[in-house]
């Protein structure tokens, strides 16, 4: 049974575009997070460019399942398909020893692939044309593992296997956003609390590290940014309209900046 929040009500100073007009908006957390850093950004990297998304997300999927079995105790061989490149097969093979250098163990997580969902209503006012929808928000979000920890509360598990972000910034990898949805929406469905994420960053370099951060925001303040964020969020599906550009420290990974098709590096300036 899905968690259901209040009811929600926004105005749109632009008209519906009734083309896309939906009763129904399906989002994920990770999505969430990187409309609010751009939205600019976002619908390229969503939409516009869906087949090379497609192409990386499969492969982080191979690495995602190989973890998620290893961690759970289960026999790995049937996963190292002889139709997987070979530079993949190889790296493969060496995650178990390496987990085991970061103390991750077989059978270390109870859970894995844990999805929740949130369904936020929403009553869409368009001024311009005097009508009023109402539009359901299906929020959710996929935990890679968790634990169950003797203490009471539960140890998050998040895989991060895109290396051109991880490799660069190394132990400095603060993922603040996942941090603080995360925590709102599961407890959204459960009374437990989430003690700590344990990202654990696959390196290109055949490298694995574990960085380990506290979790314990202000519930209340993550409710809002959530809510606040989701309003934004749905006001730019329902006029379709993706045009505003931040600025933000991711900015130096997206590709419309090195294309120099974003409005804000028409000059390449330094963050």
């Amino acid at each position: 049974m899905f968690k259901i929040e209040q009811k929600r009500r926004i105005t749109l100073s632009q008209p519906v575009d009734t083309n896309n007009l939906t009763n129904l908006i399906s989002v994920r957390a990770t999505q969430l997070e990187a409309f609010s850093q751009c939205p600019f950004a976002y619908k390229y990297l969503q939409w516009e460019d869906s087949i090379r998304m497609k192409e990386k997300l499969y492969v982080g999927e191979i690495y995602h399942n190989f973890l998620q079995t290893y961690l759970l105790g289960r026999d790995t061989q049937y996963l190292l398909s002889s139709l997987l490149p070979v530079e993949i097969k190889d790296q493969l093979k060496q995650l178990p020893e390496l987990l085991k250098k970061e103390g991750l163990e077989p059978g270390d997580v109870d859970m894995v692939e844990v999805t929740y969902a949130v369904i936020v209503p929403y009553e869409v006012e368009d001024e311009i044309n005097w009508k009023v929808y109402n539009i359901d928000v299906y929020l959710k979000w996929t935990l890679d593992a968790l634990k169950f920890l003797k203490g009471g509360g539960v140890q998050i598990l998040d895989f991060k296997t895109a290396s051109s972000l991880s490799s660069r910034k190394g132990d400095k990898v603060d993922y603040k956003r996942q941090k603080t949805i995360y925590p709102y929406l599961f407890r959204m469905r459960n009374d437990m609390e989430i003690i700590s994420f344990d990202y654990i960053v696959f390196q290109k370099s055949n490298t694995v590290k574990v960085l380990t951060q506290s979790s314990k925001p202000d519930k209340e303040e993550v409710r809002q940014w959530t809510l606040n964020t989701l309003d934004e969020y749905v006001k730019a599906v329902v006029t379709d309209n993706f045009a505003e550009v931040k600025q933000n420290p991711m900015c130096v990974y997206c590709k419309f900046k090195r294309r120099k098709e974003c409005p804000l590096y028409s000059e390449e300036i330094e963050i």
